[in-house]
């Protein structure tokens, strides 16, 4: 008879073998990815105008967006396959980037202001102009010598009462990423969106009396 003492001896030694045994059939220790979640944050400084180019409310509507442009990971491309689209396993933003955009055009046009006020869209509000936008593309373009960052998007401005937009224009930016990560993509897609930006606001200042 085994005594208690060599009993537990025992147990202890099948313990040890029976994990080393998962871990071995595991390929040994496996490695935790962490999940990465990015900010959009633009800083266009975009000049004041000395007085707003819209004589009323203007609320911006969340973009639309397709296929994976529509979710929370992080899109990209490769240069040599530019009908194939990605999404990065363990990157993603905050929220949908058809909704980080509309946040950030928001605080642009208030920057700018171009309006007499500027708001996402809300029930409660009864706005005198519509900024309705479609994100065609937000992603990283990857390529061995030269990777990029591409924003595409169409954006009209519509005025309540009226059947045709007072604007509707498409807007592209490219910018080279400074780096091989992630985060140097992130980073370059911002500066994309704040060149969108800059041309948007541009255009709507240069309307004349709409």
């Amino acid at each position: 008879m085994w005594s208690r003492r060599v009993w537990a001896h025992y147990w202890t030694g099948c313990v040890v073998i029976f994990g080393l045994l998962a871990l071995s059939s595991c390929g040994g220790a496996g490695t935790v990815v962490d999940d990465h979640y990015y900010r959009l944050i633009t800083e266009p400084n975009i000049p004041v105008a000395k007085s707003p180019s819209l004589d009323g409310l203007l609320v911006v509507q969340q973009f639309t967006a397709d296929g994976p442009h529509s979710g929370r990971a992080i899109v990209y491309s490769r240069v040599d396959e530019p009908m194939e689209l990605h999404s990065y396993r363990y990157h993603f933003w905050t929220e949908p980037p058809a909704r980080l955009i509309q946040q950030q055009l928001v605080r642009s046009l208030r920057q700018a202001k171009v309006a007499q006020a500027s708001h996402q869209q809300d029930p409660a509000l009864r706005e005198d102009y519509t900024l309705v936008g479609h994100l065609q593309r937000f992603e990283i373009v990857r390529s061995p010598t030269e990777p990029s960052a591409v924003v595409v998007m169409e954006v009209s401005l519509l005025k309540r009462g009226q059947s045709r937009p007072l604007m509707a224009q498409t807007y592209t930016a490219e910018v080279e990423i400074e780096g091989g990560s992630v985060s140097s993509g992130v980073v370059a897609l911002t500066r994309a969106l704040v060149q969108v930006q800059r041309a948007l606001i541009k255009d709507i200042k240069g309307l004349s009396g709409p």
